[in-house]
């Protein structure tokens, strides 16, 4: 492909500013159509390539009308816009691998054409189906052109699921495959170096061809087991092998030195997002009929319009409901009752992102602000609030609160509620923040 001409190149960038000018998108996606390259054009039709088969697929799924609809504006009269895979880049992939040679995966048979769906039987939708096509691809194209492969989202929406799905298809591949989280890494590292066994516990997790991570935003303001960690990413990575990570926050900056954080960037980034209503739904109809509770479909619709999208939280409604079930109370007095507290414990009139949102904006902070490690009174007192305001809301308990704000321990959550709480009885301007911050709520609705 000949890098295009100055005409083209021109087109392109006003392409480019047409539609940052009329498309309200997030940067990544703007990112993922810039990156696409120029191939080739006639009078009605333009060819881009793009970087990998998951790029191309993902532009022609969400920004192909797009593009067709800003080219047809630019030029003034109908274009059409195909997406097709960059040359150099099958050559690339090829060069790459046969400069790094890795004898343990040349033993290992290649994935199987006609494999059974590695996501069959596992309830998704739409907030999630960037997560399941991951993983379909690294298990059924191979991970070159997605490494280092990151998840990230809300508690509840999937995440350690995928992570957990992918590890299993890995290892029925015959790949050497090791997956943690950030906790367990932490101790096992801290455990290693008290017993001067470091160097062994290195070598083992070294070996691995696949090197898997969740709750890796644990790691952070941890100097020593980031160090250790941003070792065994380069022996993974620089050997050919696959790596893969998952968090509730994405970019991890605070509290990850810029040398960690890049690394966790470079491949490919999903995010997933809470559970809409019909996956809702999808889940509760599964998860009933799973735990042995008749089937309802007005029950499950039910749950499905009051519950919020945590998977997490849905499972243990569900739960409560069969172990009643399972207990012989019948009576439908009873069981109507359960139901109701159900509902009126979870039912949300506001996402803890709303609510972060407004504090942070009624406060004149960064989002990213309140998640700092910070002990300054300009952070802690939002966070306590925000913290509070969690908590009365939407109901989720302590240690979800606690995941929410960066792996916070459930009594530091339930410390910030009660003082909070305390407080806004005597203080009249904590009552008068709350006030404003719930307006600010109101307004949003």
């Amino acid at each position: 492909m000949q890098p295009p001409d100055a005409i083209h190149e021109s087109m392109w960038n006003t392409v480019l500013r047409t539609l940052e000018s009329r498309e309200q998108l997030p940067a990544f996606e703007f990112q993922l159509i810039r990156n696409l390259k120029w191939v080739e054009s006639t009078l009605n039709t333009v060819v881009l390539g793009a970087s990998s088969d998951m790029h191309a697929a993902w532009i022609r799924d969400r920004h192909l009308g797009r593009l067709e609809t800003a080219f047809s504006t630019v030029v003034g009269h109908r274009v059409s816009v195909k997406i097709v895979l960059e040359p150099q880049v099958e050559s690339r992939t090829r060069s790459r691998d046969h400069a790094r040679p890795s004898p343990e995966r040349e033993s290992r048979p290649e994935p199987a054409s006609g494999r059974s769906d590695v996501m069959a039987g596992v309830v998704t939708g739409p907030e999630i189906m960037e997560g399941a096509a991951a993983v379909r691809m690294v298990l059924g194209s191979g991970w070159n052109r997605f490494n280092p492969l990151f998840f990230h989202g809300p508690s509840g929406t999937g995440k350690s699921l995928l992570m957990r799905v992918l590890y299993r298809g890995l290892l029925s591949q015959g790949v050497r495959a090791v997956m943690t989280n950030g906790d367990e890494f932490s101790h096992r590292f801290t455990t290693a170096v008290r017993e001067g066994r470091v160097g062994a516990f290195m070598a083992e997790l070294k070996r691995a061809e696949a090197f898997m991570m969740d709750d890796v935003h644990r790691l952070r303001g941890r100097d020593r087991t980031l160090d250790a960690f941003r070792q065994v990413f380069d022996a993974v990575y620089n050997r050919g092998g696959f790596l893969a990570f998952a968090s509730y926050d994405y970019p991890l900056t605070d509290g990850f030195p810029e040398v960690v954080s890049s690394r966790l960037s470079w491949g490919l980034v999903v995010r997933l997002k809470r559970l809409g209503f019909a996956t809702r739904l999808n889940l509760l109809r599964s998860l009933l009929r799973d735990y042995g509770v008749a089937d309802s479909p007005e029950l499950a619709r039910r749950l499905a319009d009051a519950l919020p999208g945590d998977g997490r939280v849905i499972e243990g409604v569900v739960k409560r409901i069969a172990y009643l079930h399972n207990m012989g109370i019948s009576d439908p007095a009873r069981v109507e009752e359960e139901i109701r507290n159900q509902v009126k414990r979870f039912r949300t009139r506001f996402s803890p992102d709303d609510i972060i949102e407004a504090v942070t904006r009624y406060f004149g902070l960064e989002r990213n602000a309140i998640f700092r490690e910070s002990k300054a009174r300009s952070i802690t007192r939002p966070r306590r609030m925000a913290m509070y305001l969690v908590r009365k809301h939407t109901g989720a308990s302590f240690p979800q609160i606690g995941e929410l704000f960066g792996g916070k321990s459930h009594t530091t959550v339930m410390d910030a509620c009660r003082r909070v709480e305390k407080e806004a009885q005597h203080d009249p301007q904590i009552r008068m923040d709350l006030d404003t911050i719930e307006s600010i709520l109101e307004g949003r609705k």
